[in-house]
């Protein structure tokens, strides 16, 4: 047996059927679309994702009060649509509305948060946040004298749903045809 054609011919029998799908993050790790909040452009990446227990980590630009904010938001879920409107909404459920981030420790000042002017300038801040991106750094098991807690990521990700609990908070967003499933009693 040729594992390595038995594979191809299970990624192209996946490839074949509609309804398995692993979602746009998955696949492509940045999307982008032109369209985002307040009709400006708006960029989101995966950048770390392992064991649920470390969170996923994704690089996020977007408008902000003073131009673009390009973010590295730590959160407790994965973010994933088979498409891309629907992968932002959900993307905003849990970061604005949900909250489900936590802010991450930071060395220097654009280590985790930067404010730009135009969107071009928070791209080229984004790549500077992925490039010194360490986990270890972002949440060590023992802090560094000089690291700190960066709490900007909460002046970008408000919510008039803060302090909500349980049903008062809007159903996630989902594709036509699917309904969440309850869990749990």
């Amino acid at each position: 047996m040729d594992i390595d054609s038995e594979k191809q011919a299970l990624k192209n029998r996946l490839a074949l059927n509609k309804h398995c799908q692993t979602g746009l993050m998955a696949e492509h790790k940045v999307l982008f679309r032109n369209n985002g909040p307040q009709g400006s452009p708006e960029l989101l990446a995966l950048i770390y994702a392992d064991d649920p227990f470390f969170g996923y980590w994704y690089g996020h630009i977007v408008r902000s009060k003073d131009g673009y904010a390009s973010i590295l938001s730590w959160m407790t879920i994965y973010v994933n649509a088979p498409f891309e409107q629907l992968l932002f909404r959900r993307y905003h459920y849990h970061a604005y509305i949900r909250q489900r981030y936590e802010p991450c420790y930071a060395q220097a000042p654009d280590d985790v948060f930067a404010h730009s002017t135009s969107f071009s300038e928070a791209l080229a801040k984004l790549h500077g946040i992925i490039e010194q991106f360490d986990i270890e750094k972002r949440w060590p098991d023992t802090p560094a004298s000089d690291d700190h807690i960066d709490y900007r990521i909460t002046d970008v990700y408000t919510s008039d749903y803060t302090g909500n609990t349980g049903n008062d908070y809007p159903t996630l967003p989902m594709q036509p045809g699917l309904f969440l499933a309850k869990t749990s009693p």
